[in-house]
């Protein structure tokens, strides 16, 4: 896995050199750990982070430091207990975990605790008759201070340290016999902690820590004796009972999980199951098999509920293998990523290996159903109950769905109430008329319900201050993101747009499709990226409406995004969209609406639309239009260009007018298309790999500009410059003017030597078209002056007419 993240960060370098103007200016957008992966079940839902950092998640590939503050807070309970509640868990855990060593040891020298006023846990300590456990907190705290673990080879002090630390642990042993019962365990815990660093040899000291450890530790249900599994299993000579004890840790700590866990092998594993008839044994043995699983794990898990019903294990177990079944067959299909832990089940390189793989998730899908079907029927908890809604959800078994969410109370505890929450939103979006006011309003309640009970996830919608790379827990908190995404899906295929494009907007969420980065202002693309794939032009109008309505539904309010984009945005939007569909009255008429210095002042249009006349390429002769510039950057004089240049064509009767407004709309439809001076009269962005992304790079078009779904839409058009060459075609058959007909060839060939080169470079489905007659016909004009002057911006235009046949 990390050669994968490796691999994935140096081609997002490499990409950025090839991204589009709206990349390049800044580092292009990256994905953080499980961005790529839609997960809408907690496996944490029992409240068993202790195991967090093993779920099935990239986390586990790159563990972080274990999860403590669950056992420091046990062991502040326990002593809390201790003092007779009259001790606060606050102020014992200051002491055991915030105050340096020094500062504590010093006040015990000295007596003097004045740094300490107020603080409950010391008021206990210092009264006479608890002065034995402040004496065992003074040497715990030399305990904390030791530091031979990582020491410098070349020191010369270590052995000398070591023995000092080997008398302190004896000082500890020693303290066992006369201590009250509850130290006896601290003390027993602290010195097998110190042996075990002095060293892991046969000496006697080895043999004393075990005889420690059963007479003191074993068996005993504190912290400490959790902790002191894994000194005991890691001086053990006996590869089982190495393995046993880790499990016996893994089982009672959190802090030593991720210990235990890296230290566990198979072999050993399978050993251990070989031999033990412990039911106990045996469930924690198929609980680390599981975990250890990234495939299918079904098999282990079964064995765990047959071992033990009630494992403490068994909801996050269920919960990770739904987060591998959401990953392999919900995240394609709801964000576009394909998994990447896919080498644990098997690679696939071709689309059907992919489709027959995803065929048996499906089926396993069904198998994972059943078995928790009958589990609940036996061993019913909230859990696992919410786990098999979710299940049905995602077989799109939504009537069993709802009938089992019908059975379930409103919890109490937050994690189970927001799965609930969760689950009825799916429900209600695929089996309820979502087109109705009254569903509509039910949809804004369950999510404004979601928002209340988790402030993350109101974080996670406002693009203002959500910052994904402070995220912690970036996974749970993009829940409401991924449900509004479902909702946008839903409300799609109904039709309504509007609604559908905003659900996405403010979802706020990365899928594998272009949508910019997350825009501070009211100008920027991420506003648009959406409607800009899928929108038509009264979509935008119906938009407009909506931002301006001054009393929204709770619905139409869960719609609104944190910031608006400015009317110019949407209506740019607009305008280009009826621009590329050559629509360009209509076009005008919208440009006409807008402030007039919005393309100069505004986004990044100014570098990209030209100053020079749209009828002049750089590449065809046509000096009469070449001094006639555009006062300012404007998609508005442009398209007055345009329909001047149409009704010239539509309204003129001489034919040598006619042509040459041919000849000229050419030229601007090429200045339009991905390869002229204006693109972005069509487009928002350019990027050298867009036409091939899907073929090269299917799963980063997130990565860089990508026109999907519009470069299919728009193919012929914006790549291929099929209209541009067809005005050049026409304008040549009208006129009897040999230059105009030499400038007109000149068009075709230009049109035809850069689609050729996305045919041939781009896209291997953009199949090369034979020779037109016509281009033949250049070579009858090698002596025009638009022929002479044409070679000097390409010298090699007779060589390329060499290549034609």
């Amino acid at each position: 896995m990390p050669l994968k993240k490796y691999i994935r960060c140096i081609s997002t370098l490499a990409l950025s050199l090839l991204l589009p103007w709206n990349i390049i200016l800044c580092c292009g957008p990256t994905l953080s750990n499980d961005e790529e992966r839609f997960l809408l079940f907690n496996s944490a839902i029992d409240g068993n982070y202790g195991i967090k950092e093993f779920t099935y998640s990239n986390e586990l590939f790159d563990v972080s430091e274990a999860e403590k503050q669950p056992d420091f807070k046990r062991n502040c309970k326990e002593w809390k207990k201790y003092t007779s509640d009259k001790a606060s868990e606050k102020d014992i855990f200051e002491i055991q975990y915030k105050t340096p060593p020094t500062l504590f040891l010093n006040a015990y020298k000295l007596n003097n605790w004045q740094n300490f006023k107020g603080n409950t846990f010391i008021q206990w300590l210092v009264l006479k008759e608890n002065h034995a456990a402040l004496d065992y907190l003074a040497l715990a705290k030399q305990a904390e201070a030791v530091d031979i673990l990582n020491a410098d080879p070349w020191d010369t002090t270590v052995e000398r340290k070591k023995q000092d630390v080997l008398a302190l642990a004896n000082l500890h042993n020693k303290r066992i016999a006369t201590a009250p019962v509850y130290l006896q365990q601290r003390y027993a815990f602290q010195a097998i902690k110190l042996w075990f660093y002095v060293g892991t040899d046969d000496t006697p000291t080895m043999q004393k820590l075990q005889q420690v450890f059963v007479n003191y530790l074993e068996g005993r249900k504190t912290i400490v004796a959790a902790w002191a599994n894994i000194y005991f299993a890691m001086v053990q000579k006996d590869p089982t009972k190495k393995t046993l004890y880790l499990l016996k840790a893994f089982d009672e700590s959190d802090e030593k999980k991720q210990f235990a866990f890296l230290r566990i092998d198979n072999k050993d594993l399978s050993t251990l199951a070989a031999v033990t008839k412990n039911t106990y044994a045996n469930s924690l043995v198929q609980t680390m098999f599981a975990m250890k699983t990234n495939g299918r794990a079904l098999e282990n898990i079964k064995k765990v509920a047959k071992f033990n019903p009630d494992s403490k294990f068994l909801p996050a177990l269920v919960g990770r293998e739904i987060n591998k079944l959401e990953s392999w067959l919900s995240t394609p299909k709801m964000l576009g990523f394909y998994d990447y832990y896919l080498e644990e089940r098997g690679p696939y390189e071709t689309k059907t290996q992919r489709q027959l793989l995803e065929k048996k998730d499906a089926e396993y899908l069904s198998q994972f159903v059943e078995f928790l079907t009958n589990l609940n029927k036996a061993h019913p908890r909230p859990p696992l109950q919410l786990a098999l809604v979710h299940i049905y959800n995602m077989q799109q078994n939504y009537a069993a769905a709802s009938r089992l969410l019908s059975m379930l109370p409103v919890y109490s505890n937050k994690q189970y109430q927001t799965q609930k929450l969760i689950e009825q939103v799916i429900v209600t979006a695929h089996i309820e008329d979502i087109d109705k006011q009254a569903v509509k309003e039910k949809l804004a309640t369950n999510m404004n319900q979601l928002l209340q009970l988790n402030p993350p996830f109101k974080k996670r919608l406002n693009k203002k201050i959500y910052d994904r790379w402070q995220d912690e827990d970036a996974e749970r908190s993009d829940d409401v993101s991924e449900l509004l995404l479902i909702l946008s899906r839903a409300y799609k295929i109904r039709g309504d747009l509007v609604t559908s494009g905003l659900l996405y907007t403010k979802a706020n969420i990365i899928t594998n499709a272009y949508d910019g980065w997350s825009e501070n202002n009211e100008v920027g693309y991420s506003h648009i990226a959406w409607y800009d794939r899928f929108a038509k032009p009264a979509t935008i109008d119906g938009l407009l409406v909506l931002k301006h309505k001054i009393k929204k539904t709770a619905f139409e309010k869960l719609l609104s995004p944190s910031q608006w984009a400015k009317d110019d945005m949407y209506n740019d939007l607009k305008g280009t969209i009826l621009f590329r569909d050559q629509q360009y009255d209509q076009a005008l008429e919208v440009f006409k609406s807008m402030d007039r210095n919005f393309w100069r002042d505004n986004y990044e249009y100014s570098h990209y639309l030209p100053i020079t006349p749209i009828t002049y390429t750089g590449l065809v002769p046509n000096t009469t239009n070449k001094k006639m510039g555009y006062p300012i950057a404007s998609k508005l004089l442009i398209t007055q260009d345009v329909v001047t240049i149409i009704k010239n064509i539509t309204n003129s009767t001489d034919t040598e007018i006619r042509a040459a407004a041919y000849f000229n709309l050419g030229n601007a439809q090429f200045n339009t298309s991905y390869h002229g001076k204006a693109w972005i009269m069509f487009s928002y962005g350019k990027s050298s790999n867009e036409p091939i992304s899907y073929n090269e790079f299917p799963n980063f078009l997130w990565g860089f500009y990508n026109f999907s779904p519009n470069d299919l839409k728009y193919r012929d058009n914006y790549y291929l410059c099929k209209s541009a060459s067809d005005n050049y075609a026409k304008g040549f058959a009208l006129s009897a003017n040999k230059e105009l007909k030499a400038k007109c060839l000149l068009g075709l060939l230009t049109c035809r030597r850069f689609s050729n080169f996305i045919r041939k470079e781009k896209s291997s489905s953009m199949k090369r078209n034979s020779t037109p007659l016509y281009l033949e016909q250049l070579k009858n004009y090698q002596n025009t002056y638009s022929f002479k002057q044409a070679a000097v911006h390409c010298p090699d235009i007779k060589e390329y007419l060499g290549k034609l046949k």
